[in-house]
């Protein structure tokens, strides 16, 4: 998928698929063992990228994160978890990250995605898109902006099931 000429390396296509694959009636399999332990991420011998890291909460409670890279010029990376309620009376949390999106002299910043109509193996479609709109304020002590995700399935035998976000807000600071 492709963002501003880069692609976007967001979980889009692995949530679109799970919520695909949770219309159809199949369960996901999770990565935590049978004591719920999830595998111990190893050290890296990569060196720490430089930049400032802000951190705060989207007005849904749930997290968000932007590392801006130390000359302010460009987001590194930036994520957050996006509450979908559905038509179906479903809710789910969708991650949602960008990365390498450049900030101009005024510090407002975009980024976003859309997955066309995909038809699964099984039958079953999906689509989706999400957008987010951002701004570094000229002291570079707070990003603060807008985000939003919009999602469709169809089940095999023609189901259709709608989640949106609505606009969702976000503060994160240093």
């Amino acid at each position: 998928m492709q963002i501003e000429g880069r692609t976007h390396r967001s979980a889009a296509w692995a949530w679109l698929a799970l919520i695909a694959i949770m219309a159809s009636g199949i369960s996901a399999i999770s990565t935590a063992d049978a004591h719920g332990a999830s595998a111990t991420p190893v050290a890296s011998a990569t060196p720490v990228p430089t930049g400032t890291v802000f951190g705060g909460f989207t007005s849904q409670h749930l997290p968000s994160f932007f590392r801006v890279s130390k000359n302010e010029k460009m987001l590194v990376a930036g994520s957050a978890e996006i509450r979908l309620k559905c038509t179906s009376g479903a809710t789910d949390v969708f991650e949602d990250d960008f990365s390498h999106l450049r900030i101009p002299a005024n510090g407002r910043f975009t980024g976003n995605w859309a997955v066309p109509l995909t038809k699964q193996a099984d039958g079953s479609s999906f689509a989706g898109a999400g957008a987010m709109v951002a701004h570094l304020n000229r002291s570079a002590q707070k990003v603060e902006g807008t985000w939003q995700i919009h999602v469709m399935t169809v089940s095999a035998t023609g189901q259709a099931d709608t989640c949106d976000s609505g606009m969702v807000r976000f503060t994160d600071v240093q």
